[in-house]
């Protein structure tokens, strides 16, 4: 079993991150009591999952899965937010990334990975170019990182039985990284929140994967992949090749 590098992002690919965001600061967001600041005011969080998480866990396949062998067609939709560095990984992977930003660019695809950005003007960009309806159509796997993760829950696009709380841990300033633990046979998966929500309300069919403070911030149900952070901004690529692996499964299934 191979683990991939990882590496903290230094202050200039933080600002880089941030700024290809393009983020106002603290736009119509209702702050939770007490989150100036990340958990417990620290950069880095050990994190433990609860009882409950546990049971989650039990009998649920590893992050530790090999990449894909065969190219897939993974869309990446490229309106706003880090798509590239999502373009990147993917094609590391070796899948093949396509930039989306018209509904028509959505057929052929094996699956989708919305990104980071801004939640409202995700949704304002995707109905001007009508992708939102198309997305709601779209039958393949779909993989939702932060303000992703945001767009595909019950007050927007509807795509899975969760709700979130937007801006849960706290302003742009709060930004941070972390450990989390998602299974205890393998090494902590490293995790970038920028201005990150949290899972505030999980559907029965939903799957928790990993969480902070008692937070789920990785899950998934049926073909919907949705994680807080900012995966592809580390060099950790076992999130994107979980989704892979999930992409391959349905793509069996259809065969």
């Amino acid at each position: 079993m191979s683990h991939h590098l990882l590496r903290r992002l230094g202050d200039g690919a933080r600002r880089e991150a941030l700024r290809r965001e393009r983020l106002s600061p603290d736009a119509d967001v209702e702050l939770p009591a007490g989150s100036e600041r990340g958990p417990a005011g620290s950069e880095t969080l050990p994190i433990t999952p609860s009882p409950s998480s546990k049971r989650r866990h039990e009998g649920c396949p590893s992050l530790d899965l090999p990449a894909v062998s065969e190219p897939l067609r993974i869309g990446v939709l490229a309106v706003q937010g880090n798509f590239r560095e999502h373009a990147a990984m993917l094609r590391g992977l070796g899948a093949e990334a396509v930039e989306v930003r018209k509904p028509e660019q959505l057929e052929g695809l094996d699956g989708l990975v919305i990104p980071g950005g801004e939640s409202t003007a995700f949704m304002r960009l995707m109905r001007l170019y009508g992708l939102d309806e198309a997305i709601r159509k779209f039958e393949r796997p779909i993989f939702g990182t932060c303000a992703g993760m945001i767009v595909l829950d019950e007050e927007h696009l509807r795509l899975a039985h969760f709700r979130v709380r937007r801006n849960a841990f706290g302003r742009q300033v709060a930004s941070f990284e972390t450990d989390l633990a998602v299974d205890e046979s393998v090494e902590p998966l490293r995790a970038v929140f920028i201005r990150a929500p949290w899972i505030e309300e999980v559907g029965p069919e939903m799957e928790v994967l990993a969480e902070v403070d008692g937070r789920p911030v990785l899950a998934r149900e049926g073909r919907i992949l949705v994680a807080a952070f900012h995966p592809e901004l580390t060099d950790d690529t076992r999130v994107h090749e979980l989704f892979l692996n999930q992409v391959r499964e349905a793509s069996s299934v259809r065969t």
